[in-house]
């Protein structure tokens, strides 16, 4: 799963390990121990920005991303991918996810990877 914008964001199903690895700008990601970092889940949910008025100390505006509503998402488990829905009904909310049927959907155990992608930002299938 491609996702792009300012940096191009890549999960990719890794078999042998049954996870994904991500990629930035083609770029493999890697924790403190130097291993490719990976996630057996990836919900990738498109949220609204907005500007917070800060900024960084490049001088780059610093967005604020908006986890409290419902919008669209994609869901990557078991080398599948799929979308559907997030919703999250107040701050302190739990987020609940569904599947383009409307029904909850179940990931798998193990770690789960969130993305918050604006609103609008392509994709492409893997």
């Amino acid at each position: 799963m491609d996702i792009s914008g300012n940096a191009n964001a890549d999960w990719t199903w890794d078999p042998s390990g049954a996870f994904w690895t991500r990629t930035t700008n083609g770029v493999l990601q890697k924790n403190p121990q130097g291993l490719p970092e990976n996630a057996t889940n990836v919900i990738i949910e498109f949220v609204s920005y907005t500007n917070t008025g800060f900024v960084d100390p490049a001088g780059n505006p610093v967005p604020q991303a908006h986890s409290v509503g419902s919008g669209n998402a994609i869901f990557l488990s078991g080398g599948e991918e799929a979308t559907g829905t997030w919703s999250k009904t107040s701050e302190h909310a739990v987020t609940t996810f569904a599947d383009a049927a409307g029904k909850p959907v179940k990931f798998a155990p193990g770690r789960t990877w969130v993305e918050f992608a604006p609103i609008g930002t392509p994709t492409s299938g893997s």
